[in-house]
């Protein structure tokens, strides 16, 4: 039996767009769930998103919590993804599932053959090592070893297109939450967290 997937994708594009992708998902995950986060920035797009959601129960999910997601000087103007990814998985982390995956909502690229890549491994990021003393993560740095003091491993990596195992990102989680909603560096939280808690990753 394949693994169960919970696939993360904060969305703000068309509910037209997210739609096509909920059914490439179906097509091509067959085993899994999508957890959408609808961007605070438009107070007209929650509900579209919700109305989507409804059309496909047990499927896919809404969170709760709208967080505000544009930001002129971040890459893509998005930022908050951390936040957002934790606050979703709190929001359906009591259902059945087996892998967290992150995605974005302007990604068609879902194909045949991506259950065997879920089925071959456990973990999978981009790993780009980052050394503690490099001055533009020193503030990502301190605040990770503020919760985790030990923490010795800093890893870059893209959330999109990024999974963890359930439990791992359950603890990955409940670690970014306790350190609030405005944190910086988006790409080095996930990966040093992951494998600064499970170092077998």
């Amino acid at each position: 039996m394949s693994k169960r997937v919970m696939i993360s994708i904060p969305v703000h594009e068309q509910p037209a767009v997210v739609e096509n992708q909920l059914l490439n998902i179906q097509k091509f995950i067959p085993n899994s769930q999508v957890i959408l986060h609808a961007s605070a920035d438009q107070p007209s797009f929650r509900p579209a998103i919700q109305q989507l959601v409804e059309k496909y129960p047990s499927f896919a999910y809404l969170n709760p919590i709208s967080y505000p997601t544009y930001a002129e000087h971040e890459a893509a103007c998005v930022t908050g993804l951390s936040s957002i990814h934790a606050s979703s998985f709190q929001a359906v982390a009591h259902l059945d599932f087996d892998v967290w995956a992150i995605n974005t909502s302007n990604d068609m690229m879902v194909r045949e053959g991506v259950e065997q890549v879920f089925a071959q491994f456990s973990c999978a990021i981009q790993s780009q090592a980052v050394t503690a003393s490099e001055y533009a993560f020193q503030d990502v740095v301190s605040q990770i070893r503020g919760h985790l003091p030990k923490a010795n491993l800093f890893l870059k990596s893209s959330q999109e297109g990024s999974f963890y195992p359930k439990e791992v990102f359950r603890d990955v989680s409940a670690t970014l939450q306790k350190m609030g909603e405005k944190i910086k560096g988006e790409e080095m939280y996930l990966p040093s967290l992951a494998v600064n808690l499970y170092p077998e990753l």
